[in-house]
């Protein structure tokens, strides 16, 4: 599995290769859309709101007798699966996970709603 990142005019990208293709995740500050990568061709594009995104994890799952590692995450009810791979490369697929995880969040919030208080 081969990982790069890159953080484009706020817009944080994430390449992910498996044996399976190669997904390129955009997550910028209201929206996450997904492309699947096939021979250099986008084959799909999925687009989702930032704010109806639920429970991004990593799993584990048993797929036609073959022992599967992944990332889903549930959006309006529905599971979504956001890159599959083989079982080596759970490690690889956490790190994802939480990379994203932080950078959704850093934008939770606008900086002139943050207010400190001191005591």
């Amino acid at each position: 599995m081969s990982i790069g990142m890159a953080n484009l005019d706020g817009e944080l990208q994430v390449k992910v290769g498996t044996l399976f293709g190669r997904e390129l995740i955009l997550v910028s500050q209201s929206r996450m859309e997904i492309q699947t990568w096939f021979m250099g061709f986008v084959i799909a594009r999925r687009t989702f709101d930032n704010d109806r995104i639920r429970q991004l994890r990593y799993e584990e799952w048993i797929q036609d007798r073959v022992r599967t590692c992944g990332i889903r995450f549930k959006y309006d009810g529905k599971t979504q699966v956001l890159v599959k791979a083989v079982m080596n490369e759970s490690d690889s697929l956490r790190t994802v996970v939480r990379i994203i995880n932080v950078y959704k969040f850093s934008h939770a919030m606008p900086a002139e709603v943050v207010a400190l208080t001191g005591s």
